[in-house]
């Protein structure tokens, strides 16, 4: 069924059915509610994507993953797709999930996604020191929303969890236990969330009247773990308690505890970040800290379709807060 047969069954012009059917001011009301309703009798379904063109949006939401097709398998970016998925059902936009290497790479497919006009808006994800996406989309008016800190302060709104607090409150708790000796394994010096958990690590630790121990992992996976707390654990002085940037990077950090035959929360304590899926296998269970991802990712797209629809955008910056779920992988040192 076509424009055409609604136009020859109501003696109306092809373009007074289009604009009917799409609800132009121009149309009369009872013209719109003849031509509705010979729609619906004969079953006609509007092109979409002709409708969409005609609108100038195309009705989706765009997430591309830095780091490349692998990180596919971080539960961090699991969290958010399925987190925007959900709240996109909700509505007409569709979601656009691609993934590219930080440089070239990603700036090519932002590109793609700009000139070609397959997105309405980005969920933005894993900020980076000089990160360029933000000035890109901004000089192109594509509205943004970070999922996670920002990578400025006033670059574009965001949602995120109180870093330096979450991070300061597990140094805490180590500290409470007894522990002296409290290490870090932070994420990489480029990412954006680097500096706010040191500092929350930091400002707990020289408030005890101690020195800060912090390795930088060189990814957020757990080969980096591993590597990085071999270093911490065969360095002089070993560490009696470690701090993880991610679970992933704790089970890293498990399985080089374990290769120098210490006892997981009584030999070494270790905390980890995130209560993904992939580590509640861990035995011992993971202390952890958790925070409400499918709530912060709803409110990601909440605030952003606000923007796409408004056409009025402020950097507003929501923190929310992270719960320390504690379990069998942290205790007093030994």
């Amino acid at each position: 069924m076509s424009l055409r047969a609604i136009s020859l069954a109501l003696g109306l012009s092809i373009t007074t059915v289009s604009r009917a059917l799409a609800d132009y001011s121009d149309v009369a009301r009872d013209t719109k509610e003849r031509v509705r309703a010979e729609a619906e009798r004969i079953g006609y379904q509007p092109n979409q994507f002709a409708r969409r063109l005609q609108k100038g949006k195309s009705d989706g939401i765009a997430f591309v993953i830095p780091g490349g097709p692998t990180e596919f398998e971080d539960p961090a970016f699991t969290q958010v797709i399925a987190g925007i998925g959900a709240r996109l059902a909700e509505t007409n936009y569709d979601l656009i999930v691609l993934a590219a290497e930080p440089g070239e790479a990603e700036a090519r497919v932002y590109q793609r996604l700009v000139d070609g006009r397959r997105c309405d808006g980005v969920v933005l994800a894993r900020a980076r020191k000089d990160d360029p996406r933000p000035k890109f989309l901004e000089r192109r008016g594509l509205p943004a929303v970070w999922f996670g800190p920002p990578h400025e302060e006033g670059s574009h709104a965001s949602v995120d969890i109180d870093q330096a607090a979450t991070f300061g409150r597990a140094t805490e708790r180590l500290l409470r236990l007894g522990h002296r000796r409290i290490a870090l394994i932070a994420p990489p010096e480029e990412l954006s969330i680097q500096a706010p958990r040191v500092a929350g690590y930091e400002q707990a630790v020289r408030a005890a009247g101690l020195t800060p121990r912090t390795v930088h992992a060189s990814m957020l996976t757990e080969p980096a773990g591993f590597d990085a707390a071999s270093a911490l654990l065969d360095g002089r002085d070993p560490p009696t308690a470690i701090i993880c940037a991610t679970d992933t990077v704790a089970v890293g950090a498990y399985r080089g505890a374990r290769r120098r035959g210490l006892a997981i929360g009584s030999d070494i304590s270790i905390i980890g970040f995130g209560d993904y899926p992939t580590a509640h296998g861990l035995e011992p269970a993971l202390t952890t800290l958790r925070f409400p991802a499918r709530e912060m990712v709803r409110r990601t797209v909440e605030i952003l379709i606000e923007q796409i629809e408004t056409g009025e955008a402020s950097p507003v910056r929501e923190l929310w807060k992270a719960e320390l779920l504690v379990r069998a992988s942290d205790g007093p040192p030994p």
